[in-house]
């Protein structure tokens, strides 16, 4: 494994280190060190690792306060420090990755706890929200040219999915979990919450739309391009009021332009007859 990955590891966990000091054969075998590896690992001063374990765990958890804080708000405080003692850092990382890194291997953490019950019920859905939120505002944005002929929309219009969309379904009403004190059980709304998080062209910054089971619908058969005609044959109910469920779901569409959550396709309406 190499020299830098005991490094990483005798500075996580507590049991390594005090292995280093009364079997260091054990380390060297498990880690495939040379001699001289091991004669570099054991000058170091036993007290300052452990100086340094207590500060990379310190700036571990400072990571996820800066990534996802209301999921570490609603954690047990021995949670936090079983998983800074338990995972390994990836010490290469920097600046917003390391962020973004150590939100997914913490979020990771949270889904194989066997003890989920100790925490509170709707804490996996506030960790995916906020995670989702953390990648899409730390991904490399690109302009979205603004919607061409909004007017011009027929039945033959391609759209689709932006790419800056995610489009999420959860039980417990997560966008008021993530108020500022809002963690209590008591406080867990199950309502189906539907939301879309869009990640706008310029700044990263990451807008919320709450939006309906129909809208839901829609937005979700646009993953791939897809022809306003065949939006609503998926969707339209066989009743008599075809046309309004029509005119609402052209409305969705050119909503979702505006507003850059779905992007214009190359189509031959123009040239329909």
């Amino acid at each position: 494994m190499g020299l830098q990955a005991a490094i990483a590891h005798v500075l996580v966990d507590d049991e390594l280190r005090n292995e280093l000091v009364a079997n260091p054969e054990r380390i060297q075998r498990q880690f495939s060190l040379t001699p001289e590896d091991m004669r570099l690992l054991l000058s170091s001063d036993p007290f300052a690792l452990d100086r340094m374990s207590h500060r990379i765990r310190a700036k571990r958890l400072d990571l996820l306060e800066k990534g996802i804080p209301c999921t570490v708000r609603a954690v047990i405080r021995r949670i936090l420090a079983e998983f800074a003692r338990a995972t390994i850092p990836n010490i290469e990382s920097e600046g917003g990755g390391r962020v973004l890194e150590e939100a997914r291997r913490f979020v990771g953490y949270l889904r194989k706890l066997p003890d989920l019950q100790i925490l509170p019920i709707y804490l996996p859905e506030l960790a995916e929200f906020e995670l989702i939120r953390l990648e899409l505002s730390s991904m490399t944005t690109v302009a979205v040219p603004p919607p061409e002929g909004g007017d011009d929309l027929c039945e033959r219009s391609m759209v689709r999915l932006a790419d800056q969309v995610r489009i999420c379904k959860f039980r417990f009403d997560v966008i008021a979990l993530t108020e500022p004190g809002r963690n209590e059980k008591d406080d867990a709304v199950t309502r189906d919450t539907v939301v879309v998080l869009n990640t706008k062209p310029i700044g990263g910054v990451v807008e919320t739309y709450r939006i309906g089971e129909v809208v839901y619908e829609v937005l979700s058969l646009c993953s791939i391009p897809r022809r306003i005609s065949d939006l609503y044959s998926s969707i339209a109910p066989v009743d008599a009021d075809a046309e309004s469920h029509r005119v609402r779901l052209f409305k969705t569409v050119r909503l979702g332009l505006e507003r850059g959550i779905l992007v214009r396709e190359p189509s031959s309406c123009a040239f329909a007859p």
